[in-house]
């Protein structure tokens, strides 16, 4: 997919960024899969390690405004991690809503259970701000209900 999604002129940031100019503003965008700097849910490969590990110190040593495209957003609502990392704007999914919703609540999200804090939204916190997408796709056995998929349009001003 990477290789497909490559030759179209897009550019992958897995466990990487990319520094842009836009109209005079300085951006850098990254991307990663998994719980951002959490030792014990990083891959046991010490080289993987190593990739993991530079690629967040690379990507916050800069005074760019950074944005993370991070897609469980566990570390950064549930743990408080956009009070500890000086990351700009985390967009961020995985839980799709809460699957099921009611009463504009989510029922159950992935490795977070039932009746989930956090399933849409933004957060702001001392570092960081977090948009949670409920996205398109939807959990494996559980269809979406009451849970219309959501693309989410920022303007960064």
């Amino acid at each position: 997919l990477r290789d497909i999604l490559n030759e179209s002129g897009a550019i992958v940031v897995d466990n990487d960024y990319i520094d842009l100019d836009i109209k005079g503003n300085a951006l850098r965008i990254g991307g990663y899969m998994g719980y951002y700097r959490t030792p014990h849910m990083i891959t046991q490969d010490e080289n993987q390690q190593r990739i993991e590990t530079n690629f967040f110190d690379d990507f916050e040593n800069t005074d760019r405004y950074k944005i993370l495209l991070n897609h469980i957003p566990t570390n950064w609502l549930d743990w408080g991690y956009i009070n500890d990392y000086p990351v700009d704007l985390v967009l961020t999914g995985h839980y799709h809503g809460g699957v099921v919703r009611f009463f504009n609540r989510g029922l159950f999200a992935p490795y977070v259970g039932w009746f989930p804090k956090y399933t849409k939204g933004m957060f702001t916190g001392d570092k960081a701000t977090c948009i949670l997408s409920t996205g398109l796709g939807s959990e494996h056995i559980i269809p979406r209900l009451n849970n219309p998929g959501e693309i989410v349009v920022i303007d960064l001003k």
